[in-house]
């Protein structure tokens, strides 16, 4: 992450994030019921693998003139992809169940103006776009207006 001030009047931001969730499980199964005093375990030769990747990026800036006036915008994308079973568990599943493989974005504005010494009025308009690989009717948008008045003591 990191920011810089090229303007008196400008901060530019950015930052990037990396995450992996990784999960290995080996299955097991049993010759009697759960509730039996002595059950006999046994492997099923069956090692599940769970293994996703996320990148995240973010830009933006925040500008505030001389006239009290503030503007931000930023944007992030998160791009999501991994598999989420393998061996046996994967081929009970449907196709688009056993892989993630997909795309976040978010796009906002935001203005702010100051009523009088203790009043500011703010108006922020965000734009979220989900973009599903794996299931094409999860894809889609969402715009989203928020109109605040905030009270400084």
């Amino acid at each position: 992450a990191g920011t810089v001030t090229p303007l008196e009047t400008t901060n530019v931001f950015w930052s990037y994030a990396w995450s992996r969730d990784e999960y290995n499980a080996n299955l097991f199964g049993a010759t009697t019921r759960r509730y039996d005093p002595a059950p006999v375990f046994y492997s099923r030769d069956d090692r599940q693998t769970y293994l996703l990747g996320s990148h995240t990026l973010t830009l933006g800036a925040d500008i505030t003139p001389g006239d009290g006036m503030q503007y931000g915008m930023s944007y992030t994308a998160t791009r999501t992809a991994g598999d989420t079973a393998s061996g046996r568990v994967l081929s009970a599943l449907p196709a688009e169940d056993g892989r993630i493989d997909n795309w976040y974005h978010t796009a906002a504005l935001r203005v702010e103006r100051p009523l009088g010494r203790s009043f500011t009025l703010g108006i922020s308009y965000l734009l979220d776009y989900y973009s599903d690989g794996s299931y094409a009717d999860l894809t889609g948008g969402l715009n989203t207006v928020i109109l605040g008045i905030g009270y400084r003591f």
